[in-house]
């Protein structure tokens, strides 16, 4: 049966499989979104700033990493499923933004989207890059490109892994598609599954003295092929599942914003020809 359950299975898991079959509604159930249920992954987030007594109480540390609302830690050894490079464009003012467009690609919008800003994302206005005229500075688009990974926390655990999204952008991009690049670069890595990923936080300060804020650190922790097939079951159920930053109603919710800091890459384009530092 397609849609059968993972035998033993924990909870967390069988929310790969809710989210594979979201589309399928159950008779009875019609208004009842499996986000409604609870059943999607958490989002892994950087804590930047810790400025109110409940934080502080709950234990929270700027610099620390929190998977949803667990005790924040200053490490976190993961395995990563899969990851892509999409975008999203926020509109509105910082406190009231909204996402409005999107691409799990990079190169065309979401389809489930009624009204993009363009048809594919290289070409659209909202992806260039431009120059601020006075101080001559490199502005960056307003539709931001971000690593989204999907991943699996405790692994090693005797309660079995837990599934996330860690979505990467602005300060943290460059970090996780350099992240990437390495691996790419492996000649032993065959799968992101095989790989035992420690993730901690550098602390940052923007030019003048500004804001403090973390980037995230990517280390390979261990190399365990036989994960490639032990861990295929629940990459298959999650094969197809996109994180879509909110622009749809069965989506997580959106990550919180985190502190400017992109740096264009030397030749002002990225030796494109269309504007986008790819």
């Amino acid at each position: 049966m397609a849609n059968e359950i993972v035998p033993g299975a924990t909870p967390e898991a069988k929310m790969f499989q809710n989210l594979a079959v979201q589309s399928r509604v159950i008779e009875g159930m019609e208004g009842i979104r499996p986000a409604d249920l609870g059943l999607r992954p958490r989002m892994l987030r950087i804590i930047h700033k810790v400025d109110r007594a409940e934080d502080v109480q709950r234990g929270l540390n700027p610099g620390y990493l929190q998977v949803g609302n667990d005790p924040s830690v200053p490490a976190l050894e993961v395995v990563f499923l899969k990851a892509q490079i999409g975008r999203v464009l926020l509109e509105g003012d910082a406190a009231s933004a909204r996402p409005t467009c999107g691409s799990a690609d990079g190169r065309e919008p979401y389809r489930f989207l009624v009204h993009p800003k363009n048809a594919e994302c290289p070409s659209c206005d909202y992806a260039q890059w431009e120059t601020n005229p006075t101080t001559g500075k490199r502005i960056p688009p307003p539709c931001q490109r971000a690593v989204v990974f999907l991943g699996l926390e405790g692994v090693r655990s005797t309660n079995g892994p837990t599934p996330f999204w860690f979505v990467c952008k602005k300060s943290a991009f460059d970090p996780a598609r350099q992240f990437l690049a390495d691996l790419r670069q492996s000649s032993v890595i065959g799968s992101l599954r095989e790989v035992f990923v420690r993730i901690t936080t550098e602390r940052k300060t923007q030019s003048g003295g500004g804001i403090s804020y973390y980037v995230p650190v990517f280390a390979m922790a261990d190399h365990q092929e036989g994960n490639r097939n032990g861990l295929r079951k629940l990459f298959d159920l999650a094969h197809d599942v996109q994180y879509t930053h909110g622009l749809e109603d069965v989506s997580v919710e959106e990550e919180p914003e985190e502190p400017l800091d992109v740096t264009p890459p030397p030749g002002g384009n990225g030796g494109t020809t269309d504007g986008i530092p790819f």
